[in-house]
């Protein structure tokens, strides 16, 4: 019932992200297209990017970062959908792409003049903003965005998966699954814009994806018309 929310919805399920060749018209055809979680999280990053006033003036992309979110959550859905995971598990991934940045939107807007300069220090290839942002709070939007999220109440795989997605080496589990799904995701995604970031080389070959990335590269772009 939402005008605004239902046009951003349609708007996204019509993008080069997802690659239909078929115009969904109707939010009636874009749910079950979808799937409740993967609009649950659309609906909920949408909400928090237009109740933050103070974002703006953090200096952040609103854009960019939106984009990056759609793309990540995207790219995290056909990964898991070429590895053999069901339906179920891609969506929860797809929330965990689409939600993983959402701890830059609280901590911009709690502290929009220390984030600026936040975004102003040397850019680290290896580790994002996490690193400026461990100096200046003590802590990371990674850690930030997956305490909301789990007092929000979603799933264990995707509070784990954003609170990771810089560090998968430091989850209890080596293996294949949210967290290292999100990473390449994340990862891969960064590829298209002016910030990519290195994968964790020795953390994929642990897990035995470390050769498999050129593959699930091909596979994300294929999926995707955005390159």
């Amino acid at each position: 019932q939402d005008i605004g929310m239902s046009a951003k919805v349609l708007q996204l399920v019509n993008s080069a992200v997802f690659g239909r060749q078929q115009k969904v018209s109707r939010i009636a055809q874009a749910v079950p297209l979808l799937g409740l979680d993967t609009l649950k999280s659309l609906v909920t990053w949408f909400q928090l990017g237009t109740q933050f006033s103070n974002i703006t003036s953090a200096g952040l992309d609103m854009d960019g970062l939106q984009q990056h979110s759609i793309l990540t959550a995207r790219y995290a859905q056909l990964i898991a959908a070429h590895l053999g995971f069901d339906r179920f598990d891609a969506d929860d991934f797809f929330t965990a792409g689409m939600l993983h940045e959402i701890g830059v939107l609280i901590l911009a807007n709690a502290f929009p003049a220390q984030y600026r300069d936040i975004l102003a220090f040397p850019y680290d290839r290896n580790r994002g903003t996490t690193g400026s942002e461990q100096a200046v709070f003590n802590t990371t939007h990674a850690e930030v965005g997956a305490y909301l999220l789990a007092l929000w109440g979603f799933r264990d795989r995707v509070v784990e998966a954003v609170c990771f997605h810089h560090r998968p080496e430091l989850q209890a589990a080596h293996t294949v699954n949210s967290v290292s799904v999100v990473h390449l995701a994340h990862v891969l995604a960064r590829e298209q814009t002016n910030t990519p970031l290195s994968v964790n080389e020795s953390y994929l070959k642990e897990i035995v994806l470390i050769d498999r990335i050129d593959e699930l590269r091909k596979v994300c772009r294929s999926g995707s018309t955005v390159n």
